[in-house]
């Protein structure tokens, strides 16, 4: 058996004999004491060794510590005839072992318990700690791959690279830092911790080398009471080494202690360090992708990771019964081939509420013909993706990222083309509630045969009727005053707002003198309508036949043409494509004929309004001016290299056409 080593000899070994390097061969170090007993003729060793004296107490500790770690591999037979007093002076911090609780599984595992006796001290002290309690049930058939104990094996005797230069020969040896803490972890692997003060620590990506001779002293000392089922308060960077050694396989070669541990960690620290749970959890499930256990990596996978699902479906599908309240915002995206037009500026607000409300109205549709909103729209998919594993973490093994399968949720053609349509329709139903005498271009064949009924009727819904009932009094009404007030009631019951008829009498009468200048001016620049010259009594006698015709016209007749004059308006103004095309010049109506499939290089349009001697910009905004003038809209409109005419307005250009024939 290995005795322990003494500083004292060591101070006075270095001391006096150190010139000849013996110190350092009573600490083992015989390669450097052979140098040293090799020229002490030179009396440098002497001064050697007294520098020696400041390194002989880590020197004895490092060395104690490992003969410790020996021992618990050797395990003695009788530990009783050890001297009790010696190993409980050495182990302050032996406690019992306290009872442990895996929350994460239905098992409840405890390690073993014993009364306070010296017997139970004695085995404390020479255990670093037991795998066979610390790995789960669960984990206890997974094996290391032969790649990765192969991996280790390789870090453990890096290969150095020889060069000659000169009859000088050159050794050098490259390695990361991942692969340098790896074989720090390897040294310490079975360092002991020794109970001390803890000394805060925080660091990026931390390593042994990011630790101080305090921060390593703590660090062996809560990873030896962590293995014991002690989980003290420590910050999280010390948390975060043990974890790289663990999936470093440097610790412990065994993949059912690595994993165990780090499900163990993770619990224990889990609300304590919550940020350590998202970590950890990606890792562990890495490690069992790598051992080929993919139902058991699943359950430490998050649910967002093996599914793409876009926003909208998720939220069809936790709002199925207010399917109105989903956000215009996540509707916008599938809006395809829509252009802002000046009402939808100054009525969006309207237009997005009437989109929204007709959701649930399409979804009932939908159901009476055996559809459902998230089977029409949205299509699942299994595909194969690369999951890369380790991400983030202090890596210095070989290792190889994975395939798995991924659960993807694609929307289809029809979400993009019953959504588009459906929001026209939703704006052609606000114009019509604001009277607007042009409607936007709709496929009604894509949506429910009665979408455009549903629509308009939830629009208009009478919320409260009015109450006609008439409150009782104390004093009893006479029989006279009840048929009075009964006639007062059915007066009350139809009512004039005045104010809004004024309103409308004046719209029409605005509409009426338009309508009236219109044609006078038509007549006054007609081309073959001839102008003679009447007499003053022609005049005058024109003037009493047309008052005395006005006269005997009624006032109710004058109301009903003002009607008409006003419908006739809306059919008129609303769709005044033939004007429009009759205010074009021949040079505009032969620029649209050249227009195919909607859309003209801006090259070849460029070069036709050079050839009318005009800008490009001039020549459309000249053509959208009269478009203004006639449908109160764009015609025309530059995108990229071309010029393309408004999908609503493309009829005008085969009308264009048809003028041209005919002429």
């Amino acid at each position: 058996m290995k005795k322990q080593k003494s500083p004292t000899v060591g101070y006075i070994l270095a001391f006096f004999l150190g010139i000849l390097g013996i110190h350092l061969f009573y600490y083992r170090k015989y390669i450097r004491g052979a140098l040293y007993l090799l020229f002490s003729w030179t009396y440098v060793p002497m001064v050697l060794g007294w520098i020696d004296m400041f390194f002989i107490k880590r020197w004895t500790n490092e060395l104690n510590n490992n003969v410790i770690g020996q021992r618990s591999k050797t395990s003695p037979k009788n530990p009783v005839d050890v001297n009790e007093k010696n190993l409980v002076t050495q182990r302050p911090e032996a406690e019992d072992i306290a009872p442990f609780k895996n929350q994460g599984d239905t098992e409840t595992i405890e390690m073993p318990t014993e009364k306070p006796n010296s017997l139970s001290m004695i085995k404390d002290a020479f255990t670093f700690y037991s795998e066979k309690d610390i790995v789960l049930p669960k984990y206890i058939h997974l094996n290391t791959p032969i790649d990765i104990k192969a991996s280790i094996d390789k870090l453990k005797k890096p290969k150095n690279n020889r060069y000659e230069k000169s009859g000088i020969v050159f050794e050098v040896s490259i390695s990361s830092s991942h692969q340098s803490f790896i074989r720090d972890s390897l040294k310490h692997s079975q360092t002991r911790g020794i109970e001390t003060k803890e000394v805060p620590f925080q660091s990026y990506w931390p390593t042994f080398e990011h630790l101080d001779k305090k921060q390593r002293k703590w660090y062996f000392y809560w990873r030896e009471q962590a293995l014991k089922g002690h989980y003290l308060d420590v910050d999280l960077s010390y948390i975060f080494i043990f974890v790289y050694e663990l999936i470093n396989y440097s610790f412990n070669i065994n993949a059912a202690f690595n994993v165990s541990m780090l499900v163990r960690l993770n619990e224990a620290y889990i609300e304590r360090h919550p940020k350590l749970n998202k970590y950890l959890n990606g890792w562990i499930a890495d490690m069992l992708f790598e051992l080929n256990e993919r139902e058991l990596a699943n359950e430490f996978v998050e649910e967002s990771y093996n599914t793409s699902v876009p926003r909208l479906y998720t939220l069809i599908q936790e709002n199925q019964d207010s399917l109105e309240s989903i956000s215009i915002t996540y509707w916008k995206p599938y809006i395809k081939n829509y252009r802002e037009t000046e009402f939808f500026s100054k009525n969006k607000n309207k237009i997005y509420k009437s989109f929204k409300e007709s959701i649930p109205s399409l979804k009932k549709l939908y159901e009476k013909e055996g559809k459902g909103l998230l089977a029409e729209w949205f299509e699942i998919k299994n595909e194969r993706e690369v999951r890369y594993l380790y991400s983030g973490a202090v890596l210095g093994r070989e290792y190889h990222d994975t395939h798995v399968q991924v659960e993807k949720v694609y929307a289809t053609e029809d979400l993009t083309k019953v959504v588009s349509n459906l929001f026209r329709l939703a704006e052609n139903v606000v114009r019509s509630e604001n009277n607007e005498k042009r409607n936007i271009k709709v496929d009604e064949s894509i949506l429910p045969e009665d979408m455009k009924e549903v629509m308009v009727k939830s629009r208009f819904k009478t919320v409260k009727k009015r109450d006609k009932r008439i409150k009782g009094s104390k004093i009893p009404v006479p029989q006279k005053e009840e048929q009075t007030a009964e006639k007062e009631v059915k007066r009350n019951e139809i009512q004039f707002d005045w104010d809004e008829i004024s309103q409308k009498d004046k719209e029409l009468n605005l509409i009426k003198d338009k309508i009236e200048a219109k044609e006078a001016n038509d007549q006054i620049t007609g081309e073959d309508i001839s102008v003679s010259p009447i007499s003053g009594a022609e005049n005058d006698q024109n003037k009493k036949v047309a008052d005395a015709s006005n006269a005997q016209s009624p006032k109710v007749d004058n109301q009903q043409g003002e009607k008409r004059s006003f419908s006739a308006d809306v059919i008129e103004v609303g769709e005044d494509y033939d004007g429009l095309v009759e205010a074009l010049s021949s040079s505009q109506q032969e620029f649209l004929s050249l227009i195919k499939v909607g859309e003209i290089r801006k090259a070849k349009a460029s070069e036709f309004a050079k050839q009318n001697g005009k800008m490009l910009g001039v020549f459309l905004s000249e053509i959208n001016e009269i478009a203004m003038e006639h449908i109160d809209d764009t015609l025309l409109e530059e995108k990229d290299d071309k010029v393309i005419i408004i999908e609503d307005y493309e009829e005008v250009i085969d009308m264009v056409r048809s003028v041209l024939i005919e002429n």
